[in-house]
């Protein structure tokens, strides 16, 4: 689902001042257990989504 967003969001064409604008999506992804601490299931997700803007973004990254 996260990667159809992001590739409906490319599609999307914007203009300012008359001048083309790209809008591009960088997402960091985890899947929680029940049993896990929240915080660090969202710790994993940031260091994913700097990972993805690391890798050039415009892409989803799936936490380990």
């Amino acid at each position: 689902v996260s990667d159809r967003i992001r590739q409906a969001v490319s599609e999307i064409q914007l203009t300012h001042g008359g001048e083309p604008v790209k809008l591009t999506i960088s997402a960091g992804l985890v899947a929680r257990r029940q049993d896990a601490i929240l915080t660090a299931a969202c710790g994993r997700a940031d260091a994913a989504l700097y990972q993805a803007k690391d890798s050039g973004r415009d892409r989803v990254v799936d936490a380990q």
